[in-house]
């Protein structure tokens, strides 16, 4: 869909779970690919928007695709053995859902009594 800057993206927006997006585990060049453009929008400051659709016939929903680094991404043994995640090209993306602009409200605090 486009990409926003990472300081307009506040964290509390963020919703769901974490998915990993990376290229094919057989494909250096989807791997590339995928790894050149997280290296761009990482360089650049900004997020990837996307429409996300999980399973047939499931409901569209809007996401922001977060670049990583190899750095990032074994700090905590996330991945685990899955070595062609964090090869030599090294870089993925984390798919987090957004909330569509109709489903955030501001809500004002309540006074205490």
């Amino acid at each position: 869909l486009g990409y926003i800057a990472v300081s307009d993206v506040p964290i509390h927006l963020l919703i769901g779970s974490a998915l990993a997006v990376v290229g094919g585990k057989e494909s250096n060049k989807s791997r590339v690919a995928v790894a050149s453009i997280a290296r761009a929008m990482e360089e650049k400051g900004v997020y990837g928007l996307c429409r996300f659709v999980k399973t047939d016939g499931a409901e569209p929903v809007l996401g922001v695709l977060i670049p990583k680094t190899d750095d990032d991404s074994n700090e905590d043994g996330c991945f685990g053995g899955d070595s062609y995640l964090t090869d030599d090209v090294g870089k993925y993306f984390i798919l987090m859902q957004l909330p569509f602009a109709e489903d955030v409200q501001d809500i004002p605090p309540s006074k205490v009594p």
